[in-house]
């Protein structure tokens, strides 16, 4: 069975707040779990809601 709809839902850390750090892409938890997600079903649908 494959995953179709990922949603997030959580608080400044899902929503990517906070400081940078060098040498790391800025990229926010969930959007690093979609994208490896999106690898095994490239037509995975993605919402960020934190």
């Amino acid at each position: 069975m494959r995953w179709k709809h990922y949603v997030a839902l959580g608080d400044s850390i899902s929503a990517g707040m906070g400081d940078s750090v060098a040498g790391i892409e800025a990229l926010r938890w969930p959007d690093r779990l979609a994208r490896t997600l999106r690898q095994i079903n490239p037509g995975l649908r993605y919402d960020n809601l934190a």
